[in-house]
């Protein structure tokens, strides 16, 4: 509560407590919502064949497919114009980034910090974006279900 006694007399009056309170409800509100959706998707549990409800070994070869497809030079590796078209064109990350954000999300997905994306760095980023995807699109269904 130290937040809300902003001048420090040992006394806390309404104004200055709403937001504190206010702030530390949302929160907990928050807190709350990722435990749901937590548990929720610790309960949906996929078959060895299957990943985010789809054959495995389909969404491995597409996944393969459009990396080579992107791979222009056929070196292995996505440099970063391969990549910034790749982002480009397949919409993965849901818009076009800025060249900050596209810096950003190089130096995370270029885990070795070589400078290109290998198939396997490729390969976790585009399972990590599809799992994100899964997941909300799973969570909100069963949200509308339940009400």
């Amino acid at each position: 509560m130290s937040g809300a006694d902003q001048d420090e007399n040992g006394f806390v009056n309404y104004e200055k407590l709403a937001p504190v309170a206010a702030q530390m409800i949302r929160s907990i509100w928050d807190q709350n919502a990722d435990l749901d959706k937590a548990l929720y998707l610790e309960g949906q549990a996929t078959e060895e064949d299957t990943i985010f409800g789809k054959d495995r070994q389909e969404v491995y070869d597409t996944i393969m497919a459009g990396f080579l497809e992107f791979d222009k030079d056929g070196n292995g590796t996505l440099d970063k114009e391969e990549f910034k078209e790749c982002l480009s064109q397949t919409e993965l990350l849901g818009r076009d980034l800025s060249r900050a954000e596209f810096n950003s999300v190089m130096a995370a997905v270029d885990h070795d910090a070589d400078g290109k994306i290998s198939y396997e760095e490729f390969l976790n980023m585009v399972l990590d974006v599809m799992q994100y995807f899964w997941e909300e699109e799973n969570y909100a269904m069963s949200q509308e279900n339940a009400d």
